[in-house]
């Protein structure tokens, strides 16, 4: 499957579940960090929201010895799903959610 193809609107199907499954979240978390004056520019946005899918992934894995090849496995995939979601693009996508200019 080409990982690199535009999806239902979006610049590939990674991009697009993000959207669809924490694009609430997310938009609500892109305004947090504007009334916070943590962002300024959609950069900034895409690098907030990249960090925070990664901790948003690793809080919902508990910790488990027994289930730590499992969690290596799962780790990995989100890594590499990770390395080609547009964050520029959900970051656009936020921004404009919450009426910013950017």
């Amino acid at each position: 499957m080409d990982t690199n193809r535009a999806y239902n609107g979006w610049s590939n199907y990674q991009t697009w579940a993000v959207n669809l499954y924490l694009g609430e979240y997310f938009t609500e978390r892109t305004a947090e960090y504007i009334e916070q004056g943590c962002v300024v520019s959609v950069h900034d946005v895409a690098d907030v929201l990249r960090n925070d899918f990664g901790e948003f992934i690793y809080n919902r894995f508990p910790d488990n010895d027994k289930r730590e090849g499992i969690d290596n496995l799962i780790a990995d995939l989100f890594s590499s799903a990770t390395d080609v979601i547009d964050w520029s693009e959900l970051a656009e996508t936020y921004l404009d959610n919450i009426g910013i200019e950017y």
